[in-house]
């Protein structure tokens, strides 16, 4: 088989599995995430997270990785539970940890699978129109 169908076939597999499990997870986070737009759910997860200790910062982790790739959840009502669970300090230390360690692996993963890859996802054109852009190519900013 040639080089190139295997890398098709990797990156069909490799989306699908991808999708599959975030489906899982949107299914799974679904009621939880239903029940984060009120104050009792809030509050109700604010207990949860506290009663859980390693588990309940995974859970957490676990949202701001759902709002980051999935990008369709607002990341405020996750920063605020943060704040609300471990306090100001604790809550921005987590954060800023969260996504510095998603964006790490984001950036691994482009660099593993090549601008190809990154293809499959974004499309040529918008990737390009950003290549193209004032800001991209001025190598001040």
């Amino acid at each position: 088989m040639k080089k190139s169908k295997k890398i098709k076939k990797f990156k069909i597999i490799l989306m699908s599995l991808v999708l599959i499990v975030f489906v899982g997870i949107i299914i799974y986070l679904f009621p939880v995430i239903k029940d984060l737009s009120t104050v009792e759910g809030q509050v109700a997860f604010k207990e949860k997270v506290d009663e859980s200790g390693l588990i309940g910062m995974l859970m957490l982790f676990g949202l701001q990785v759902a709002q980051v790739f999935l990008i369709i959840l607002p990341g405020e009502p996750i920063e605020i539970l943060a704040g609300m669970c471990y306090g100001a300090i604790g809550g921005y230390i987590f954060i800023t940890v969260s996504v510095a360690i998603i964006t790490t692996i984001i950036f691994y993963l482009v660099k593993v699978y090549g601008r190809r890859f990154v293809y499959e996802f974004c499309g040529k054109e918008k990737i390009d129109k950003i290549e193209n852009s004032k800001i991209f190519k001025n190598a001040k900013k």
